[in-house]
């Protein structure tokens, strides 16, 4: 009894706190994906540990727990345990802290389990022995208490956990809104040649510019067969080319599936679609079979036919770039003799083409270094303009444990084979870094897993889920009732999904890439000089564009180009009349919708007349701001003779609705202050009749031009939600005589009432 009382004295309120703190630092460290392995949880009364194993036991044996825990006590373990999973002191996850809430509420809800633990519990640590039986009693009755009161706790890491995840993700993005905003209003790429002509004032010269979207790194969009309409929604102007996956080869050199090449060439398809965006189009020539690519290497008949199939293709749909992609070349000078009769050919064609080639990642020690001694390197880099790196997938289900199929570092845990390692063996005296390009994929991985720290041989590969899939089916929406958290690990640079179903034995991870993945991946592929980035299932995230703004974040520079320049006069002398006429054809020009103006530094004949806030700063000393200007046309109402009319357009428009918003605040102010100093001379008859009838009819003129001013704000005002300001079409020059006819009638109300009720009051005895 004295024991166990003194047990109590020391423990009551600092006994939970010590033992977490105990089983943190029992712990080894592993990655940020998971350091709890519920696997390792012990609740089980029955379980043969021994008697000092198991986390609920470590937690239990020297706390009192008590019935009625206060609101400050359950504040203080909630920070507790924050501050030591801020600190990396306890190394937890969501999915941790979902197990151990499962367990609890598993033992809570069978009232008889729940006794059954709490007495194996007892005779463990011998509890019957020191105190009697009420104490016992006691004991059992505020320990089950107890479990309510830690599940509390629990679910409020867990939602703690949840939102600082988020946090990261929103704070990532947050940071990159300054570099997507500039890349979004440039919106169109140099190769599209569809950028419009800018200019600006410096002293007496007009320079113009175009600013355009550029890839700082080759940037392509592997295209399968199988893809739809997906194709539609790509952003052509992130994109260097897009590689059609293909031309299936026979050993005779023929084309196995012709239905894909036909499908590409559809009209209104890929092909004609990514041309008129200015993207590239390149082929892959693609064989997986062993024993067909050594019958074709061998076989000079087969690669001639290819060659004529080729040169066909490549004059047909202006192909600019073909790629090598064989599974397994075993002789390597028979390769290096195809690509070089290829590269031969290419060049005689078009000396611009490219040539590429599709080398393996390293995967596993023996079967990718067999791959690899397959090409002659130190023959093929003069050949070869490019090596597209198969990065994507260096993963296999063999490999027995949950991970990404494409991660980015090595790590204990989950193995040395990551994209530095491959990239860094190719770098290692083989081929130019220069010349390797990165490949990522949008298709995840899904594992059936026993536990979350996918320890082998329990995690096997169930499926591959599209980027879409998996935002829809898992992000968007609980599955099945199941309970879905989100991970991401430093090391892979991979985001992960834990899903846990009603049982907890059923347990599923998805290793995919998001917006952070492929931020850092292709932030990394910059930062070590590599050719470029290469995206299969390009078009899986169809409907979505997080994974498009990582590209234009981190892959997406804005050029500035200077297209030519103009010597302007001074600032001519302008007389009032001209002034007139040229605010009576600004006015005509507001009242137009969707001004268009001829670009003539592009071979593009119309460009759209968009506005900037820019545009006020630069232009507003132009000397040729009041002079330069184009009369309204009724034949030929939406378009303007060039940019820098458009420009200058934009300009007087906000100038007239500065100048009426100014308009409608002194008149505004006048009408308070003739009205105020009207009624104080009428009430203290300080005035004649004369003053205050010269106040009234003031006041309805004041009234009169703040609806006139206001109108004229609202047809200029480019800023304004209420009308949308200029160059929103002549639908709105009926709300604008409305306005001015309000103002003629309220003025004629206003000043009438006025009128008679001083007259009546002069009447009055």
């Amino acid at each position: 009894m004295k024991s166990l009382m003194q047990m109590r004295k020391i423990f009551p309120k600092t006994g939970l706190v010590i033992l977490i703190f105990v089983a943190c630092l029992a712990q080894t460290e592993t990655s940020a994906q998971v350091t709890i392995a519920p696997s390792k949880i012990n609740l089980d009364p029955d379980s043969k540990q021994k008697p000092d194993k198991g986390i609920l036991k470590k937690i239990v044996k020297p706390i009192k727990f008590r019935a009625n825990r206060d609101a400050t006590e359950n504040d203080r373990i909630f920070k507790f345990l924050n501050n030591r999973i801020n600190n990396k002191q306890l190394k937890i996850d969501t999915a941790t802290v979902s197990q151990i809430m499962i367990e609890f509420n598993a033992l809570v809800a069978q009232d008889t389990a729940t006794k059954a633990s709490i007495n194996s519990i007892i005779k463990t640590h011998d509890l019957d022995k020191i105190a009697n039986q009420s104490v016992i009693n006691d004991l059992v009755k505020q320990m089950g208490a107890s479990f309510d009161s830690l599940r509390t706790q629990m679910s409020a890491v867990l939602q703690e956990n949840a939102n600082e995840n988020s946090q990261a993700k929103r704070d990532l993005i947050s940071k990159n809104n300054d570099i997507l905003k500039d890349v979004r209003e440039v919106q169109y790429s140099a190769a599209s040649n569809l950028a419009g002509t800018n200019s600006y004032v410096k002293k007496d010269t007009i320079y113009f510019f175009k600013r355009s979207l550029n890839p700082k790194i080759k940037v392509i969009g592997w295209q399968s067969p199988e893809m739809n309409d997906e194709f539609k929604n790509y952003n052509y102007n992130y994109l260097s080319s897009i590689n059609l996956y293909g031309y299936d080869l026979s050993s005779k050199g023929e084309n196995k599936k012709t239905n894909d090449i036909q499908k590409f060439q559809e009209k209104g398809g890929i092909i004609e679609l990514a041309q008129s965006k200015g993207c590239d189009l390149h082929l892959t020539v693609y064989n997986q079979s062993s024993s067909e690519i050594k019958k074709f290497l061998g076989d000079n008949l087969a690669q001639k036919r290819l060659l004529i199939e080729l040169d066909t293709l490549i004059s047909k749909s202006n192909l600019k770039g073909i790629n090598i992609y064989f599974g397994d070349v075993s002789d390597p000078n028979a390769f290096v003799q195809f690509i070089e009769t290829l590269h031969d050919d290419l060049k005689m064609l078009n000396n611009a083409i490219q040539l590429n080639i599709t080398i393996p990642a390293i995967t596993d020690d023996d079967v990718s270094l067999k791959k690899i001694s397959g090409y002659d390197f130190s023959e093929l880099n003069h050949l070869a303009d490019y090596y597209f790196v198969m990065t994507d997938h260096i993963t296999d289900s063999e490999s027995g444990i949950a991970q990404s199929s494409s991660p980015l570092l090595s790590s204990d845990k989950y193995g040395k084979n990551s994209i530095e390692s491959t990239i860094g063996f190719y770098a290692n005296g083989k081929i130019p870094v220069s010349k390797l390009i990165m490949t990522v994929s949008y298709t995840g991985t899904l594992w059936q897993v026993d536990n979350f720290e996918g320890n082998p041989p329990n995690s096997l590969i169930e499926g591959n889920p599209t980027y879409k899939e998996i935002v829809n089916d898992y992000l968007n929406k609980t599955v099945n009732k199941s309970s879905v958290f989100q991970g991401f690990d430093p090391n892979q640079m991979a985001s992960y999904i834990n899903v846990m179903g009603p049982n907890p034995a059923d347990k599923e991870q998805i290793w995919y890439e998001d917006f952070r993945s492929l931020y850092q991946k292709y932030d990394w592929a910059l930062g070590n000089g590599l050719g470029g980035v290469c995206i299969k299932g390009i078009g899986e995230d169809d409907g979505y564009s997080e994974l498009w703004d990582a590209i234009g974040a981190t892959l997406i520079r804005i050029d500035t180009i200077h297209v030519d320049k103009k010597h302007v006069a001074g600032k001519p002398a302008l007389t009032f009349s001209h002034y007139i006429n040229l605010f009576i054809e600004d006015f005509q020009w507001a009242m137009e919708s969707r001004l268009n103006y001829k670009d003539p530094k592009t071979e593009n004949s119309i460009c759209e007349c968009d506005y900037s806030p820019s545009y006020l700063k630069t232009y507003r000393n132009s000397p040729t701001l009041w002079t330069d200007y184009q009369e309204y046309d009724m034949d030929n109402v939406n378009t303007i003779e060039n940019s820098l009319l458009c420009h200058y357009l934009w300009v007087r428009w906000e100038i007239y609705s500065i100048f009426s918003m100014w308009c409608c605040i002194i008149c505004f102010a006048l009408l308070l202050v003739t009205w105020g100093f009207s009624s104080y001379l009428a009430r203290y008859k300080l005035s004649n009749d004369t003053i205050l009838n010269i106040m009234l009819v003031s006041r309805g003129i004041f009234i009169f031009t703040l609806f006139f001013a206001f109108g004229f704000y609202l047809i200029f005002a480019p800023k304004t939600t209420i009308l949308e300001g200029a160059n929103h079409g002549a639908k709105y020059f009926l709300i604008i005589g409305i306005i001015f006819l309000t103002g003629v009638i309220g003025t004629w109300i206003v000043a009438g009432k006025l009128y008679k009720n001083r007259y009546a009051r002069k009447n009055m005895p």
